[in-house]
């Protein structure tokens, strides 16, 4: 579709100010006219360079402004064909009488520091003589035009939102980091629980040496019994009176007790007692006592009350109107309300009773029903050595995880263990025999039982070393030590 515009072109000069052009225009007219303006330097045509803003600037009869740019939002001025071309806004056209004007070239560039440079060059003027209309449009009236000052704020109203979500963002980046810190700190407080633990499984594996320490002691008196013929055949019987362990040879009236109890640990550091006393100020509507501690002097306030009639304000004392007797009430049967803690953790001098069972409620939760019923099958799993545990589901595997390699085996029948000592009671004189790699041999005095520091020729032996007490037995390549466990 073909629509009415008109073009006056004029030629400026850059480097002269003394060849003014005059343009007509008439009063009211809109998107209709253009101005197609050429630039010179010293009469010589003037070339526009590439990433060049034009600037229409001018000054109307009522001394408002009018500053239209190329890049502005809905821009009335281009560089084409190296002309510039402005077109005449209503506002421009608004008041008739003689416009001041310019065109003005912007360049943006930057220095060797990077810095940003603005670079400018203007025209010479020239005027508009725009002719009065022949009506008075009421609906346009004279006012300032600022194309690229709105644009500069309309871009500063864009930084300001994008401002506005980084402050948003930030402030959402500071909440994910105080909840890091806050799981941080839990971390903290269940690694400091496992530390406790791990000590706790310290002192049951100094528990369990003691133990293993009495075994030894327990072999070393076999031992010596050994030493002495009393091993001729018969059966070891035992007894226990409290924490003593009491052993004798079959036939014998009596028992030797060996205490497996340790020793008793050091005394403790020696408790403090307080100690309370009038004080020495008190006279009749006062009455205080001192209390001394581990921590010092404590005084009380007056006993009396404030104004030592004895009388004590309900507003202060009872707030909630409880009507208690402060001085022999009993909480036992009062109702609390609690909330469950969140995590476990100990009670402290002044909580309230309301956080104190809620800790209360958490540590029974967490309790496992073994903790209730103290029954074995209420475990699960294999405890590990480390636990307390043997770490292991079978007998055999339990014995070799501990320590324990052989053991007496009370039986009519030769046992699967060959690594064992076995008491054989299907003989009519129960023996005890040992597997030398190829039969169980039988121990006596006489023929498999040597006693000696020295290593024996006989390899169908059972072997007592009289200097360190330690039975030995050969499994076809070497001497193997036996720990036994008699009962």
């Amino acid at each position: 579709m073909e629509t009415y515009s008109t073009y006056t072109d004029i030629t400026l000069d850059i480097a002269k100010h003394d060849n003014y052009d005059y343009i007509y225009a008439k009063q009211y007219d809109s998107s209709t006219r253009f101005i197609r303006i050429s630039l010179t330097e010293n009469d010589e045509p003037y070339t526009i360079l590439p990433e060049t803003i034009a600037r229409f600037r001018c000054t109307k009869p009522d001394n408002r402004y009018v500053i239209n740019s190329e890049d502005d939002t809905n821009s009335n001025i281009s560089i084409n064909n190296n002309q510039i071309i402005i077109e005449l806004s209503s506002q421009v056209l608004a008041l008739h009488g003689t416009i001041r004007a310019d065109v003005g070239l912007y360049q943006y560039t930057t220095n060797d520091n990077n810095e940003r440079i603005n670079k400018q060059i203007s025209s010479c003027l020239f005027y508009i003589n725009v002719e009065q209309a022949g009506y008075d449009d009421e609906a346009l009236r004279s006012s300032n035009e600022f194309g690229a000052l709105e644009t500069v704020l309309a871009q500063a109203n864009y930084f300001r939102e994008q401002i506005e979500r980084c402050e948003e963002a930030t402030d959402d980046s500071i909440s994910t980091t105080n909840t890091c810190v806050d799981i941080t700190n839990e971390c903290i407080a269940e690694t400091e629980k496992t530390i406790n633990a791990t000590q706790n499984c310290i002192e049951q594996t100094g528990l369990c040496v003691d133990a293993t320490t009495q075994s030894i002691e327990t072999t070393n008196t076999i031992q010596h019994k050994a030493d002495n013929g009393d091993f001729d055949g018969k059966s070891l019987e035992y007894d226990w009176e409290g924490t003593s362990l009491g052993i004798r040879v079959e036939g014998n009236p009596n028992y030797e007790y060996t205490n497996l109890k340790g020793d008793t640990g050091n005394v403790g550091a020696r408790g403090f007692s307080p100690t309370v006393n009038e004080d020495k100020n008190n006279t009749n509507n006062i009455y205080k006592l001192n209390i001394v501690n581990e921590d010092g002097v404590f005084t009380t306030p007056n006993l009396k009350g404030q104004n030592g009639t004895g009388d004590m304000s309900t507003s202060i004392y009872d707030p909630n109107n409880k009507g208690y007797d402060i001085f022999s009430h009993d909480i036992k049967d009062d109702v609390v309300s609690f909330v469950q803690a969140l995590t476990r953790a100990n009670i402290s001098t002044g909580e309230s009773v309301d956080v104190i069972l809620g800790k209360i409620s958490k540590v029974i939760a967490d309790l496992n029903s073994i903790a209730f019923t103290g029954a074995v099958s209420d475990l699960s799993g294999i405890i590990p050595l480390t636990k307390g545990g043997t770490g292991a589901s079978t007998a055999s595997a339990a014995r070799a995880n501990l320590g324990i390699v052989n053991l007496t085996i009370f039986s009519t029948t030769s046992p699967s263990d060959t690594t064992a000592l076995w008491l054989d009671k299907s003989l009519s004189k129960p023996t005890l025999k040992f597997y030398n790699g190829s039969s169980w041999i039988p121990i006596t005095s006489d023929g498999g039982l040597y006693r000696g520091t020295s290593t024996p020729t006989d390899t169908n032996v059972l072997w007592i070393n009289t200097s360190t007490g330690i039975a030995k037995y050969h499994n076809g390549s070497a001497w193997v030590n036996i720990t036994s466990t008699w009962g």
